[in-house]
Parts: structure tokens; C-alpha cells; sequence
């Protein structure tokens, strides 16, 4: 998957930009999770043959029915009603961004892949960010020597 575009919601309206940095950047995703997007893609397609000429198509999957892009602030919403439902701990999608950081980390991928993944343009933003999990990982390594040591 590429990462080419980010939506927005300045004053004049909902709109697609490019992202912070100004360049693409190649995202591995595994098969597994590609498959929602692709399904929800396939019923997509079935509101485009409904709404006909009157549909607006500019190649993205998640859009209102007729084709019209989605508020930003609209992700968050489901995303609250998601969280209240499943009554788990009420997140931000930033928090799931931070999380998915944190976990990676905490897996041992260092942080220059990291940060790749989430198109800082250097590690320095990264470190400064998700230092928590490395002050963790360094505590791990002095446990690991005074085991080595004895």
C-alpha cells in the first residue's frame, strides 16, 4: 500500500492534500487486513452503478454513498461509537497511531523502521516520541547482561 494523499477539513471544505513531508511512502500491509478495504471497495462499486453519473468517483474506498468524501472528524466519530459499544477505554486515532508505534517497538523493529512507517522525516521525531519504549528496551539489555555476566 502507498500513502500518497491525507484528507482535511480546512474552511473551504473537505479536500485531499499531500502529506506532511510532500512525498509518498510505500506502507507493508499484510494480505489479511487488505481484504476489508477490498470488500468494502466491491460494495462501493455497487452504490457507483446505483448513483450512475450522479456518483462522484475519485478513487477512494471509504466516501459517502454518493461518492462525496468524508468529514475527517467523521472517522473519530465512529471511531467514539466503536469504542463505547465494544465498552473498552475511549482512544483518539492518534492513540491507535501512538499504539501501533509503541507495540513495534516493544517488538524489538527498530526505530528507523518505525519511523519510516510513519512518514517522520528522521528517526530524531521517532526517538522523541516513543523514548518511554526504549528507556524500557534499555532496562531489558541490563537485565540481559548482569544475566550474561552473572
Amino acid at each position: 500500500m502507498v500513502i500518497r494523499r491525507s484528507l482535511s477539513q480546512p474552511r473551504s471544505g473537505v479536500k485531499l492534500k499531500k502529506p506532511k513531508n510532500d512525498r509518498s511512502r510505500p506502507v507493508n500491509v499484510k494480505s489479511n487486513l487488505l481484504a476489508i478495504p477490498a470488500a468494502h471497495a466491491e460494495t462501493q462499486a455497487e452504490k457507483k452503478r446505483f448513483f450512475g453519473s450522479a456518483n462522484r468517483d475519485d478513487g477512494l474506498v471509504f466516501v459517502q454513498p454518493n461518492g462525496d468524501m468524508v468529514k475527517p472528524w467523521n472517522f473519530a466519530a465512529a471511531l467514539n461509537d466503536l469504542v463505547a459499544r465494544a465498552g473498552v477505554t475511549s482512544i483518539t486515532l492518534q492513540y491507535l497511531r501512538d499504539t501501533h508505534a509503541s507495540l513495534l517497538a516493544e517488538s524489538g523493529v527498530p526505530l528507523e523502521v518505525i519511523s519510516k512507517r510513519l512518514g517522520h522525516s528522521n528517526i530524531a521525531i521517532t526517538m522523541s516520541r516513543y523514548m518511554h519504549v526504549s528507556k524500557q528496551r534499555d532496562a531489558d539489555a541490563a537485565e540481559a547482561f548482569e544475566k550474561i555476566v552473572g
